[in-house]
């Protein structure tokens, strides 16, 4: 019996990117090798013994289910919250690619094709990814910028990710702060022009952890949607709405 170790799992409304206000069931996956300064799961980084499940759905209410899940419950869950959209969020899911090359094929196989399947990555695990991209619907992938992780950059391990993932529909996500330069955001759309101009490209607004943080300034936003819109024809910006509002 193939398991996974999980944070929780949840029904509520995609908070980011292009699906936002979209009905889903969320399975977090536990575990991510990455640090981003910005992050807003902790317990990404955390071992678990268990996982929540918040049931009623948005009432609050958790259930706590001992790690790893079985596919039998991570089934009844979605079965129960009964959402067309089922997202694959973390953490960073791609660390348990061997559970989900496992069990996605035989999911979408017996429900054929009910279910959409959104995976929600770092885009930085190309290997991973190509083991799964033929049982996922819609990737949804992230460009690190090193000015905002503070890590080093990843531009070689992003564009191997975006020539597996453009395969199925593709949306990237950018997370730019004040102190983005220019030269780096160029990089950035250079890479997406060069291999999936098509593609939306959503800026997304670093959303401060604390109340000394600084906040992008309108003005910087702006230039930096300027320079986007030059190369590519599919830009949006959309803040993070679940880190905003307490009903997501």
């Amino acid at each position: 019996m193939q398991e996974a170790k999980l944070i929780e799992i949840f029904s509520s409304f995609q908070g980011e990117g292009p699906y936002i206000g979209a009905a889903m069931t969320f399975i977090r996956f536990q575990h991510c090798a990455f640090s981003c300064q910005y992050c807003d799961t902790p317990n990404s980084f955390r071992k678990l013994k268990e996982y929540r499940v918040e049931h009623p759905q948005g009432s609050g209410n958790f259930e706590f289910h001992s790690n790893p899940a079985s596919v039998e419950n991570i089934q009844n869950w979605i079965k129960k919250f009964n959402n067309k959209f089922i997202s694959l969020t973390g953490g960073e899911p791609l660390h348990h690619s061997s559970f989900l090359k496992n069990w996605l094929p035989e999911f979408n196989k017996h429900h054929q094709k009910k279910y959409i399947i959104l995976l929600e990555s770092s885009g930085i695990l190309y290997k991973e990814l190509e083991e799964i991209i033929e049982d996922i619907d819609v990737v949804s992938m992230d460009i690190k910028l090193a000015s905002v992780t503070k890590m080093r950059s990843f531009w070689e391990e992003h564009r191997q990710f975006i020539q597996i993932a453009r395969k199925k529909e593709l949306y990237i996500k950018v997370v730019v702060g004040e102190e983005t330069p220019h030269e780096e955001w160029q990089q950035a759309i250079k890479l997406v022009e060069q291999e999936c101009p098509y593609v939306p490209l959503i800026i997304q607004p670093m959303t401060p952890q604390s109340k000394t943080e600084n906040k992008i300034s309108h003005n910087k936003l702006k230039k930096l949607f300027d320079i986007a819109k030059q190369d590519l024809s599919n830009v949006r910006v959309i803040p993070q709405i679940h880190v905003q509002a307490q009903w997501l």
